[in-house]
């Protein structure tokens, strides 16, 4: 069924609304938008063509929690009315809630299936890592700096006005990740360490 430009605008609009949760202008350039909503307009382009067979890659990295569970329950939606969905990604949590069934690649080969009730992040690991205690509490400990001489200290530090103050310690001989979505303050956290 062919549709007019002015349907396929309309149709646009409505499911960039429905998976970004807000209005989206279907003329906006796509350079000018914030990074989680040129992802759904990645995931849209994918969707409006109401494809049988679905091939998502890290589709969920620049998305927040509720747009997250946004795009959960579309493949869900998908699935049920008979969408085949694949989803690569690397996050553990999101695998064990929406799949149905994981394959897991080590090293670019397959290294086992694990069906609906058998994905678990025990499982997963120790798929991943080729050890099958991976994922046992206090199994891997992580390598403790060989002592207490400080690299970096912050004390009242603040990432916005009106935030509450943090203290910091950066330990010599230690790696610290600071991880977050886009806009969640990571980026002017180490700017604030570096005094900028």
């Amino acid at each position: 069924k062919t549709l007019s430009q002015g349907h396929k605008i309309a149709r646009a609009a409505q499911l960039m609304r429905d998976l970004a949760g807000e209005p989206v202008d279907p003329f906006a350039l796509v350079g000018t938008l914030p990074l989680g909503i040129k992802q759904w307009v990645t995931i849209a382009r994918a969707l409006v063509s109401e494809p049988r067979v679905l091939i998502l890659d890290e589709s969920s990295a620049a998305l927040d929690f509720d747009s997250t569970e946004r795009l959960f329950n579309k493949m869900r939606e998908l699935r049920d009315s008979g969408t085949t969905i694949l989803i690569v990604t690397h996050r553990i949590a999101e695998l064990i809630r929406i799949s149905d069934r994981a394959t897991v690649l080590r090293d670019g080969r397959d290294v086992g299936v694990l069906e609906h009730d058998q994905i678990t992040e025990k499982n997963l690991l120790a798929l991943m890592t080729g050890d099958e205690h991976a994922g046992e509490p206090g199994h891997h400990i992580a390598p403790q700096p060989q002592g207490d001489t400080l690299a970096l200290q912050a004390r009242g530090g603040t990432v916005w006005e009106g935030t509450d103050p943090f203290d910091f310690d950066l330990r010599c001989g230690e790696i610290v990740g600071i991880a977050g979505l886009d806009g969640q303050g990571q980026d002017d956290f180490v700017r604030a360490l570096a005094g900028i």
